[in-house]
């Protein structure tokens, strides 16, 4: 069933609570999967992972992926492409994040320790025919930034919580706003090194009040595409934040027609 009569539109809703942009489709003149496109300030193009297809003309989809205070839109194809207004997701307090793309309750805000230094490798042949005293080289395009991620953590909660987003995908999504080569990009994380900012062992005071469980840790990080797949696990549509919102069924009942 189709939206005949109805003109497309596209618009968005900011989040910073989850740092993410829902992203509305209504109007629609076919049902079906539409892909919808997230266009950065630099003009690249970039497909909204998790979307619905639309169904009844209308379609819904949060992006978990959008670019820190950077002015971006979205738009998608309805016979001619049609746009959102611009927005910008800005969290407050959030200076950098590092997120696993597709799994939005892995990861969150991480602090830099310092500014990484890119390594841009290219690959060169070097042929030396017999005869000639001059090489000739063949040399590829530059190759995507290579770097180490710096960073600190000042307690054990925030380890654990880096640990558990480097160990639930190879690939993710680090968001620095304002650097000009991390802004927005996607690493594939090798080598994790840690050390204690303090090498001494702890004295037997209050769990959580020591500068002991500092770490700084240094990430191997190669800059590459985006991965595949979708989106799995809405932080609020679990079953914890449905009770937390509705603790009886009478106030489900009441916020709700039905109980679907």
């Amino acid at each position: 069933m189709g939206s005949e009569g109805l003109m497309a539109s596209v618009t968005t809703t900011l989040d910073t609570t989850y740092n993410r942009v829902g992203v509305n489709l209504s109007g629609w003149s076919a049902d079906g999967v539409v892909p919808v496109y997230r266009v950065h300030a630099d003009g690249s193009r970039n497909l909204v992972r998790g979307m619905s297809a639309v169904s009844g003309g209308v379609a819904f989809g949060w992006d978990y992926e959008a670019p820190l205070s950077q002015s971006i839109y979205y738009q998608a194809l309805d016979g001619s492409y049609v746009y959102s207004p611009a927005t910008t997701l800005t969290v407050p307090g959030v200076e950098s994040m590092l997120t696993v793309p597709g799994l939005p309750s892995f990861g969150g805000p991480v602090l830099l320790a310092r500014r990484p230094v890119f390594d841009r490798a290219r690959s060169v042949a070097t042929m030396r025919p017999i005869g000639r005293t001059v090489p000739i080289v063949k040399s590829d395009v530059p190759q995507a930034p290579s770097f180490t991620l710096a960073l600190a953590t000042y307690s054990d909660a925030e380890a654990y919580s880096l640990l558990s987003t480097l160990e639930v995908a190879p690939v993710l999504l680090l968001r620095v706003p304002g650097s000009r080569v991390i802004d927005w990009c996607y690493v594939s994380t090798g080598r994790i090194a840690e050390a204690p900012v303090s090498p001494l062992l702890p004295p037997k005071v209050p769990v959580g009040s020591i500068p002991e469980t500092w770490a700084a840790w240094e990430i191997e990080c190669q800059v590459v595409d985006a991965p595949v797949g979708g989106v799995f696990g809405d932080p609020t549509a679990t079953y914890q934040a449905s009770l937390d919102a509705y603790p009886t069924y009478t106030d489900r009942l009441n916020a709700h027609a039905t109980y679907i």
